[in-house]
């Protein structure tokens, strides 16, 4: 994230837990700004120029006016830390953020199930 940021570019990132985003921004050396979100029981963290701004929230609870369009996805753990009945609305809730012309890395594992039960899941 930091690394886009420090490129010019705007940056949405989402974490389930806010002491590690706090964590992210005190280690990153960044200001920022929390801001409480009750309706989706998270919170909003950015940094004092608005080009990097990530939410401690549960992931399933964003939504396309929260964020905006999104031109370019890192998926590093997302889609394979969520149980496996869940995939199907990530990939709505997905589909539904991102722009016409989008990038998207997918970080993922492949192995056998009978061997290892996650997380991370296999893909």
């Amino acid at each position: 994230l930091v690394h886009l940021y420090n490129k010019g570019h705007t940056v949405i990132g989402v974490e389930g837990v806010p002491f590690v985003v706090e964590q992210f921004f005190r280690e990153n050396n960044l200001e920022y700004e929390k801001v409480s979100l009750p309706d989706i029981r998270g919170w909003k963290y950015n940094t004092k120029d608005n080009r990097l701004c990530i939410y401690a929230c549960d992931f399933f609870c964003l939504t396309p006016e929260m964020v905006g369009q999104i031109d370019a996805v890192y998926d590093r753990g997302s889609l394979e830390a969520i149980n496996v009945g869940d995939r199907q609305g990530y990939v709505k809730l997905m589909q539904s953020l991102l722009g016409k012309d989008f990038r998207y890395v997918l970080n993922a594992y492949e192995y056998d199930d009978s061997e290892f039960q996650g997380p991370p899941r296999n893909l």
